[in-house]
C-alpha cells in the first residue's frame, strides 16, 4: 500500500505563532494538500500573537477539521513521535531547534531555505526545502513526503544520521 493509502497521517509544525514562522503560507498550503490526502491533519503547535488570526484563516480555507490547534507545547516529544512529517516554513531562523528536534526523531522535514534551516539541512538529503512564502512549493513538498513512503523513509533516516553526527550534546 502507498502512504497515501495508510490512514491518518499528521504533519507537525512547532513554534511561534508570529509572521516570521509563515504558518500564514503553510495553511494556503494546506488548503491544496488536504483535499488530495483525506484524513490527514495539520498540527500547529505553538502560539503567539497571530494564534487568532490563523484559526481564523485555516476556517476561510473550509480546514477547520483539517487543522489542530495544539496550543503552547512545552514537551513536544510525544507529538514528535506521532507525526507522520514535520515542516518548519520560516521566513527566517537562527539555530531552528524544532527543526532539529524533529531530524533527530527521525521525521522526514520539510522546511524553507533560510540562513539556519540551510546549516542544519540539505535539500533532498535529509530535508525538502523549497522557497519561504511560496505555498504551492510547500504544498508540494508536503504532498511527496506523504504519498512517497522510500521518500519519507530515507529523509528521516539521513536526518536523524545527521543530527547524531553534527549536532549531538557530545558532538557540540
Amino acid at each position: 500500500p502507498s502512504a497515501a493509502d495508510a490512514g491518518p497521517r499528521t504533519v507537525l509544525f512547532l513554534g511561534r505563532l508570529e509572521h516570521q514562522k509563515g504558518v500564514d503560507t503553510l495553511l494556503d498550503a494546506w488548503a491544496e494538500v488536504a483535499p488530495r490526502l483525506p484524513g490527514t491533519t495539520l498540527a500547529i503547535g505553538g502560539d503567539g500573537p497571530q494564534a487568532r488570526a490563523l484559526r481564523t484563516k485555516a476556517a476561510d480555507h473550509g480546514l477547520a477539521d483539517r487543522v489542530q490547534f495544539l496550543g503552547a507545547v512545552p514537551n513536544p516529544e510525544d507529538h514528535l513521535r506521532r507525526a507522520s512529517a514535520f515542516v518548519l516554513p520560516s521566513r527566517y531562523e537562527g539555530l531552528p531547534n524544532a527543526l532539529l528536534e524533529a531530524m533527530a526523531t527521525g521525521l522526514p522535514c520539510v522546511a524553507t531555505t533560510i540562513g539556519g534551516t540551510l546549516d542544519v539541512a540539505t535539500d533532498e538529503q535529509d530535508a525538502i526545502l523549497v522557497p519561504p512564502d511560496d505555498a504551492a512549493a510547500l504544498g508540494k513538498a508536503l504532498y511527496s513526503v506523504l504519498t512517497d513512503e522510500d521518500l519519507a523513509r530515507r529523509l528521516g533516516v539521513a536526518a536523524r544520521h545527521r543530527v547524531v553526527a553534527e549536532f549531538s550534546f557530545d558532538t557540540m
